[in-house]
């Protein structure tokens, strides 16, 4: 879905329907959301893992390599709506609701777009 809005905006219009931020809106979400369960999963079995009496260096050096590779991939999630936003969206939005709808999909991804 993402990739498909992506391209209406920089092939065709750089004004979407409020449909289509919606979409993309809701695209990111669920992408970021899933992520983010993702990492709390493996948070909890690295957290369990040194916790153990015998911990498993093996086990636990793969739960770590998992829980980096989610946290780098979570990042460039954010890094790539930001961009978005910053270079074609916001810069392209009329004033009013399209702006103000952009501006809050901005605030709520810049903080992780950071790290």
């Amino acid at each position: 879905m993402i990739t498909q809005i992506k391209l209406i905006i920089t092939h065709f219009d750089q004004h979407l329907t409020v449909e289509e931020r919606n979409l993309i809106s809701i695209a990111y979400k669920n992408l970021t959301n899933n992520l983010r369960n993702s990492w709390r999963i493996v948070d909890t079995l690295q957290q369990m893992q040194e916790s153990r009496a015998t911990k498993s260096k093996r086990q636990l050096e793969l739960i770590r390599r998992q829980r980096f590779k989610i946290e780098m991939e979570l990042a460039d999630v954010c890094r790539d709506i930001v961009q978005l936003l910053d270079d074609q969206l916001l810069p392209a939005s009329s004033q009013g609701e399209e702006r103000v709808f952009y501006s809050k999909m901005y605030v709520s991804v810049r903080p992780a777009a950071q790290s």
